[in-house]
């Protein structure tokens, strides 16, 4: 029986923002400092094409998972994926009993957008299995940077999120502590 509820760290934001880096470093300073945790990357456990409702499959992927975790003792879930609206949020988050999620928005400008999308078509960034980015050509980033440019400012009209932090000019490890300290953990 879980005593209390787990803290739910989700991250989200436009494609490139650096979701899954930070994630996995808020990961490592969570475990790192004797609190168990659990980490998905949300692109990694939604491989299923075509699919007519992409959310609903990672939700129930997720929910799976997060049973196992709860059951294994993690202290703190943290997720790292794309959240379109306040509606596929709730979707993800309403059958994960056990746990207060707080949505994390990482913002970055369109500049460093540009900039992190081009280092991973180019290979130059740590690979993920299904990285569409990869390997691409100069005219299929470009496009890339404007799709990530346009998420961006979709999730900010929307106030998707109920802390923002900008991403510009920080390491990976200095977001994760933030979020770390925004936590209490």
């Amino acid at each position: 029986m879980i005593e209390s509820e787990v803290p739910l760290l989700w991250l989200t934001g436009p494609p490139c923002v650096g979701k899954s880096t930070i994630g996995w470093e808020l990961f490592l300073q969570v475990m790192g400092s004797g609190t168990k945790a659990a980490y998905v990357d949300l692109e990694q456990i939604g491989f299923c094409y075509p699919t007519s409702d992409l959310v609903r499959l990672r939700a129930r992927n997720l929910q799976v998972m997060w049973t196992n975790f709860r059951n294994a003792g993690a202290r703190v879930f943290i997720v790292a994926g794309a959240v379109p609206d306040h509606g596929a949020f709730r979707s993800y988050v309403d059958d994960l009993a056990g746990t207060t999620p707080t949505l994390y928005r990482l913002r970055a400008t369109p500049e460093t957008l540009a900039a992190r999308v081009l280092r991973r078509g180019q290979g130059i960034d740590p690979a993920l299995p299904g990285d569409e980015l990869r390997g691409r050509g100069a005219s299929e980033l470009r496009g890339k940077v404007q799709e990530a440019v346009h998420a961006a400012a979709q999730l900010d009209r929307l106030q998707l999120g109920e802390i923002c932090i900008d991403a510009d000019d920080r390491v990976p490890s200095e977001i994760a502590s933030v979020i770390r300290q925004r936590a209490g953990l």
